[in-house]
């Protein structure tokens, strides 16, 4: 949607990988290790390919990150980050309000759009959102 700015050298890059937008994750995740900052990869896709995406960050989340990032922070405030951090918890409940006053509406043709699901309720042979979840296939709605 806008042009990104690599001039930055922040504290922490987070970057939510799927699979339309790996390779470009993986150079941007590069580009801000090589100017030392830290790297946050998470995602679909990282969770199904955590081996592929780890040499690319400097922690890995799988599963969903709501339960673990806090848990990230305190370990990055106290200079002990994991490599890895790990989810089994898949649920909706509890995730704060979108906070739409950050979203630059202009730039989006239907600029009202919020994720109020996770998984799909469909489970082709060739996709790989299923991986996010392997012990059960569940499509859950935010209430």
């Amino acid at each position: 949607m806008e042009e990104i700015y690599l001039n930055d050298t922040p504290d922490l890059v987070v970057i939510q990988v799927y699979i339309t937008n790996a390779y470009r994750a993986y150079a941007l995740a590069d580009h801000y290790r090589a100017k030392g900052c830290y790297v946050i990869l998470g995602g679909l896709h990282v969770t199904s390919l955590p081996e592929e995406a780890a040499p690319h960050a400097d922690s890995i989340f799988l599963g969903p990150g709501e339960e673990t990032f806090p848990q990230f922070l305190k370990d990055f405030r106290n200079r002990r980050p994991k490599k890895r951090y790990f989810s089994p918890v898949r649920t909706l409940v509890g995730i704060p309000p979108v906070r739409r006053d950050l979203i630059k509406r202009h730039l989006y043709l239907v600029p009202n759009s919020i994720v109020v699901t996770r998984g799909c309720p469909h489970h082709c042979d060739f996709c790989y959102k299923d991986a996010f979840s392997r012990e059960e296939r569940a499509f859950i709605r935010r209430r």
